[in-house]
């Protein structure tokens, strides 16, 4: 017996950050079969294994959450969309 189990998510990209009009932003990846509607407008945390040099000038892995939100991926407002029953976001 075998089994599949997905665990769709946004993946920051290695090399992201920008910013235009004043907005931070940066640059995500989905993975998995997502329900992508879900997950815009409303407060995102970032969570993953970070690498990082310690005292002893050694690279080290540690697993690492964000106490607040710091992230949110906004819709486009209804009354801008062209078919308001479709929703495709550019992955």
């Amino acid at each position: 017996m075998g089994a599949h189990t997905d665990s769709p998510c946004l993946k920051v990209n290695p090399v992201s950050k920008t910013t235009k009009n004043g907005i931070e932003q940066c640059c995500i990846s989905t993975y998995g079969g997502g329900l992508w509607h879900t997950w815009f407008d409303r407060d995102l945390i970032l969570a993953g294994r970070v690498v990082y040099e310690n005292e002893e000038g050694k690279y080290t892995s540690a697993l690492w959450r964000s106490d607040r939100a710091l992230m949110k991926i906004p819709n486009l407002a209804i009354h801008l969309s062209d078919d308001r029953g479709k929703f495709e976001p550019n992955k």
